[in-house]
Parts: structure tokens; sequence; C-alpha cells
């Protein structure tokens, strides 16, 4: 596989993981920044309820950790799938040349 579609491959997949969750902070900074109260003024829960009842809150919780991890999943796979060193190529693993000879 031609290294260049490896990086497309790998941009399309972090951008879709990391470039969400950059572009909503970036938002919710600049709503806050132009909120009255300011950002000062503004408070943020970092681990929010999702439900009333625990056992449904850790599993919605759970389930969100789950499809947050499975695009970065994805990438890994397609990563290796026609290189086996690929992981110790690019620094992820270091032991990959140990395990894989």
């Amino acid at each position: 596989m031609p290294s260049r579609l490896l990086r497309v491959e790998i941009a399309l997949v972090l951008a879709a993981s990391l470039g969400t969750s950059a572009i909503y902070s970036i938002l919710k900074l600049i709503e806050q920044s132009l909120s009255t109260s300011g950002l000062g003024g503004s408070t943020s829960n970092l681990n929010p309820t999702q439900a009333p009842l625990e056992f449904f809150d850790f599993s919605y919780q759970l389930i969100g950790i789950c499809y947050s991890l499975a695009i970065p999943a994805i990438a890994l796979y397609l990563l290796r799938r026609d290189n086996k060193d690929a992981f110790g190529q690019i620094g992820i693993w270091p032991m990959s040349l140990a395990i894989d000879s």
C-alpha cells in the first residue's frame, strides 16, 4: 500500500475521532465566552450523569466510550492489515519487531 494512501487513511480516521471532539470543544468555548456571564462565570461538569438510574448511567457511558474507541481501532486495523510491522515503523509499539520475528 502506498505511504500516501496510508497517510490519508490515518488523517481521515483521526479527523473523525479527535477532530469531532476538538470542534465541539472550540464551539463550546466560543459559546461560553459570548454568554452574558463570560468564561469566568461559566461552569462545566466533567462527568455528568446521563440517566437517573445508576445502571443505565453506567451503561450509557460505557457504550459512549466503546463507540469513541471504535474509530481509532479501525485506524489501527487498517494500518496493520497490509504491513505487520506498521506499529513499530511509526512508533506505536516499539517491541513489534521482537514479537513478529
